[in-house]
């Protein structure tokens, strides 16, 4: 059987009910859990038979939620907001990404992912769930690696087969996250623009509700510590992919669909309010590339920013802004292909691109500012996304905005 089989809805009437139900349960659930709600919204929602319970995995193009609809529609409605809570928790864990072969005993390493996760959902899961009041020796508030390495220690292989423990039935199918194993640091990076997107469009108050569990992760990065690749990307520490490609990716996927709050659910209109609909970008994105000319980027930078803007170009609209204290020149990529320089014309600040006149002159749907940081910049974003690529040894200027490293 083929990943995009599992990743494909069935087409029946059954199968249909069980998306709506599905909707109706994340509303139901965004009382409580705005933000896995708002995170729930941005799933690619699958009903797909080839899964007996549930699942998520994800591709570079997004995160998956798949259900089957029998099992779906046999779930009394707390079990399916349960369902739900722990679909989500096995994404901001990282469980989706790790790849089975890291882990020798599969035995423990499902028990305590199965724990980690259950132990931040306080609705009843359906059957016999793997609960830490089954395992009194595991402390309260592990994380899944410190779990793993506890159960795999104290485990021992049983002298008769005869005495083989039970074999482990879990809420739902681990099985599909081979897709995340295997589209690697795209899939990773699918998953943390969901992430921070659900995170972005909290409302006041909302952030500090959140268990200090799931702060960590939004904060951190996938997986139960820090300095992951995808917190690389974000700017604590040396990249180690392609910022180019990664750059594409970010700008697609943040831009050819908006959640709006005033738009309802497409499938499920009477939720509108409490989950977003969406909508789709039309035309070409329009981009706002910011040079930052006060001699933070060399010339060999600069060739690899030409070269990234052209490679963009083929699927938006991009416009150039030279600054350094101050706006010296904006105009329209490509310009054989090549991005004017000017070296150290001034200090640096990093605010005029984002002075709103400027901003309703040009009317981007996303601001790339290629800088080293230094410099005074506005204390709260604008409404579109905005992407700092810092220079070697540059500094994130705000804590708003996404941040990507340069390779030097």
């Amino acid at each position: 059987m083929s990943p995009d089989a599992v990743l494909s809805s069935d087409t029946d009437e059954a199968a249909d009910r069980a998306t709506v139900s599905v909707r109706n349960a994340i509303g139901r659930l965004a009382a409580a859990y705005p933000f896995h709600a708002g995170l729930l919204s941005r799933f690619i929602l699958v009903a797909n038979r080839h899964v007996p319970t549930a699942g998520v995995t994800a591709r570079m193009e997004g995160v998956y939620l798949i259900v089957n609809p029998e099992f779906w529609s046999a779930l009394a409605e707390d079990e399916q907001v349960g369902v739900l809570h722990h679909e989500t928790n096995h994404v901001l864990f990282g469980h989706v990404f790790e790849a089975r072969s890291k882990f020798p005993d599969q035995r423990a390493r499902i028990i305590a992912e199965e724990v980690t996760v259950n132990e931040w959902v306080p609705e009843p899961l359906p059957g016999k769930p793997i609960v830490l009041a089954s395992f009194k020796r595991l402390p309260k508030g592990e994380d899944t690696d410190a779990r793993y390495t506890r159960l795999a220690r104290r485990r021992r292989p049983p002298k008769n087969a005869k005495r083989r423990p039970p074999a482990l039935v879990t809420t739902d199918d681990h099985g599909v996250w081979a897709d995340a194993v295997a589209a690697g640091e795209s899939a990773r990076l699918a998953a943390r623009i969901v992430v921070h997107g659900a995170a972005r469009e909290l409302g006041p108050g909302q952030w500090e509700k959140l268990p200090e569990s799931v702060r960590r992760v939004v904060t951190s990065g996938f997986g139960d510590k820090p300095g992951t690749l995808i917190e690389d990307l974000l700017g604590t520490g040396k990249s180690t992919i392609d910022w180019r490609g990664a750059l594409r990716r970010i700008v697609t996927a943040d831009t050819k669909l908006a959640a709006n709050y005033a738009r309802p659910p497409r499938r499920s209109p009477e939720l509108a309010g409490l989950v977003p609909g969406t909508a789709r970008a039309s035309g070409r994105t329009r981009v706002m590339a910011v040079v930052d000319t006060s001699g933070s980027v060399n010339a060999q930078m600069l060739a690899d920013i030409a070269a990234e803007l052209d490679a963009m170009s083929a699927n938006c609209t991009i416009t150039v802004v030279e600054c350094d204290a101050k706006v010296h020149a904006v105009y329209p990529f490509p310009q054989g292909g090549q991005v004017k320089h000017m070296k150290g014309r001034g200090g640096t600040d990093l605010r005029p691109p984002f002075d709103s006149a400027f901003l309703r002159e040009h009317r981007p749907d996303a601001i790339v500012y290629f800088t080293d940081g230094d410099g005074p910049a506005p204390r709260m974003g604008p409404s579109i996304p905005v992407y700092w690529c810092l220079t070697p040894g540059g500094l994130r200027p705000v804590i708003w905005g996404r941040v990507l490293k340069m390779l030097g």
